[in-house]
């Protein structure tokens, strides 16, 4: 507990951040889904993530020792690689937009028809 006290005297952010509340989280997950998002449409893609998923990388994201620093892993695991899959399956047509949405605690991704 001594080491542990003194990490928090040297770096007081740490506890800080380990105690962020889920609405801090939830922002920091829009800024990673900024970039995704960014990524995506240059590829030609345009993607949209409902609160409920936003929600849910916010939970899974969040690890009470580290912080938020499992978001990025966490969009990678849950969205990143299974949209990747998908592209290259041809699951998503060219220039297609792409939906993000959370139920009963699972990520559902599809392809929707693109706005003119």
């Amino acid at each position: 507990n001594v080491v542990v006290k003194g990490l928090y005297e040297k770096f007081p952010t740490v506890e800080a951040l380990a105690e962020a509340d889920v609405e801090e989280i939830e922002k920091i997950v829009l800024l990673q889904l900024e970039d995704l998002k960014k990524r995506l449409l240059k590829q030609g893609y345009q993607c949209e993530v409902d609160g409920a998923a936003v929600e849910l990388l916010a939970k899974i994201g969040y690890d009470s020792a580290f912080g938020a620093r499992p978001v990025k892993r966490a969009i990678q695991k849950e969205l990143e690689t299974p949209i990747a899959r998908k592209m290259v399956s041809g699951e998503f047509p060219p220039e297609g937009k792409i939906s993000v949405t959370a139920d009963g605690g699972k990520f559902q991704i599809s392809a929707v028809e693109r706005d003119s």
